[in-house]
């Protein structure tokens, strides 16, 4: 038989277990939400990418600060080295405004026949929207 004290021993330890298996599913769920939210962020972005229509560009400017502001919260619900990666991947993504804009010079380079034609801006941005979803994983 057990005793009163017993009793209450068993069912403090059973809802210290409970609370600390609900907190780490909170956790995991916040941090599975967080990547979510930046995973749709950018399938937008690829999903606006891809339409023939748009300046590329014009979705650079116009998409900069919005990337921004997902990339670093983001960077709260992932590990340190996935943190330095995003990190990175913003600082290369913020000084490639060039490359998108070389939309012209491509264009010329495939009508003179030069080799080294640059990177289409549609690629540019497509790989780096890659780079962004491996990078939150």
């Amino acid at each position: 038989m057990i005793t009163f004290s017993e009793q209450v021993i068993l069912t403090i330890l059973g809802g210290a277990i409970a609370g600390g298996v609900g907190l780490l599913l909170a956790w995991y769920g916040s941090r599975r939400r967080g990547r979510d939210e930046f995973l749709i962020f950018i399938a937008d972005c690829e999903a606006e990418i891809s339409r023939p229509e748009i300046d590329r560009l014009e979705f650079y400017d116009r998409t900069l600060s919005q990337l921004s502001s997902a990339t670093f919260r983001a960077m709260t619900f992932v590990g340190y080295n996935r943190q330095n990666r995003l990190k990175n991947l913003w600082g290369k993504y913020k000084a490639s405004r060039e490359k998108i804009a070389a939309t012209t010079i491509q264009r010329a380079a495939q009508a003179d026949g030069i080799e080294n034609i640059p990177p289409h801006p549609t690629d540019v941005l497509y790989q780096f929207m890659k780079e962004f979803r491996d990078a939150v994983g």
